[in-house]
């Protein structure tokens, strides 16, 4: 089996904000398996969950809620012939929420069909009068090996989108909440908010860590007390944020870790606990991209602090509430990371190598701090700890060795 990271039931006429028990598993037959995750064995991004009726059955691919539902054919692409669904409920930022239903048997599928170029012009007009309505367990199609299915096995690629098509990929274990493990398919009858609990192999993770049965590692960040490892904050070169002065550069604790600046300068720092955790093959913290005020535009070094910058329990600012610019540490100048951030996405930082430095004893972990490298009004702002949806909290990912 593929490994697997960790990472409502409500019924609207019109779009709502997305509740728990959303959605029930894609299929109808409690033999149905899962067989690959949000990432592949090699840590590389799936974007998707894959299920296989073992050794290679066909099996019944249902509607995992209720919504319009439309099917495409196109036999050069990577999905085949595949069902998109439209939900009612609707995702934070980014709007509708979006199911899709990939590598079905050719010819089974029980809705009308449409080209992409219509599907898409649908979605974002909103017209969805010639689209079939299915209720939560429908059948819509047969699961098969149409396009590019993985090793021309039969499976199921179920995903979600969030907006648009294929747009905003989450992984739908956790945008519901389910906790930070992959249940074990637990049959037609469950949410998957309700499967038995998977227990992690090692009990004695930090608070807010979890194994997936494939093994890989997620930890939510966690503020713990002051003076433990722990924490998340941004700060600022110029504005205090304390309503008492504009200066000197200060920053907030809270639901917000900002980077860029519109000629002033706006940094993150990040610190999970690693205390317990293995060494890595892989290793990346990920953190959401919620908003931006001026230009999406935005590039970011990674540097590693060189001291603790608990601004809970020291500096020289006028109060403990913020992390002053005078206090932030010093650090270690790092790499341009490669990618930019996007907008409603998860952005992945590689801190593989720094990470095993933690972990095997070489440096003492003091975090991460995430620089921009404009400030032309230019901004990546990301979901903190404090982040009122634990969803989009921090979280570190690790691929044990």
């Amino acid at each position: 089996m593929k490994r697997t990271l960790t990472l409502v039931l409500a019924l609207c006429a019109a779009p709502c904000l997305a509740q728990q028990h959303f959605l029930t598993l894609p299929y109808g037959s409690g033999e149905v398996v899962l067989t690959s995750g949000w990432f592949y064995d090699d840590g590389t991004l799936h974007r998707g969950i894959d299920y296989a009726f073992p050794p290679a059955e066909p099996f019944e691919v249902r509607a995992t809620a209720e919504g319009y539902v439309v099917a495409v054919y196109d036999e050069l692409s990577d999905f085949g012939e595949f069902v998109v669904q439209v939900h009612n409920e609707v995702g934070p930022l980014c709007g509708r929420r979006i199911s899709l239903y990939a590598h079905l048997e050719r010819g089974t599928t029980t809705v009308p069909f449409k080209n992409l170029s219509e599907v898409r012009n649908d979605i974002t007009s909103e017209d969805f009068a010639d689209w079939q309505t299915v209720s939560q367990g429908d059948l819509i199609g047969v699961a098969g090996r149409t396009g590019l299915a993985r090793e021309g096995r039969i499976h199921l690629h179920y995903e979600v989108n969030c907006g648009g098509y294929a747009e905003n990929k989450s992984d739908p274990y956790d945008i519901y909440d389910t906790s930070v493990h992959y249940p074990e398919p637990c049959g037609s009858e469950h949410l998957w908010t309700e499967c038995p609990p998977v227990q992690p192999p090692n009990t004695s993770f930090p608070t807010g860590c979890g194994a997936s049965p494939g093994g890989i590692i997620t930890c939510i960040l966690v503020e713990n007390e002051p003076g433990e490892v722990g924490k998340d904050i941004w700060v600022t070169s110029t504005y205090a944020y304390d309503g008492v002065d504009f200066t000197p550069g200060g920053g907030l604790n809270d639901h917000e870790l900002r980077t860029g600046g519109f000629s002033d300068w706006y940094y993150a720092l990040l610190q999970f606990n690693t205390e317990g955790l293995p060494r890595a093959k892989q290793a990346w913290v990920a953190v959401f991209f919620v908003r931006s005020p001026g230009s999406f535009n935005q590039l970011l070094y990674l540097d590693r602090p060189l001291e603790d910058w608990d601004w809970r329990v020291s500096g020289t600012g006028r109060d403990r509430e913020r992390l002053w610019w005078v206090d932030r540490p010093d650090v270690q100048v790092g790499s341009r990371l490669p990618d930019r951030p996007l907008l409603n996405e998860w952005f992945l930082v590689d801190i593989t190598a720094l990470y095993n430095d933690w972990v095997g004893g070489a440096y003492p972990n003091y975090g991460i701090q995430l620089r921009p490298h404009g400030n032309g009004n230019q901004w990546a702002i990301f979901a903190s700890s404090n982040n009122a949806d634990e969803s989009l909290r921090p979280r570190l990912i690790v691929v044990p060795e």
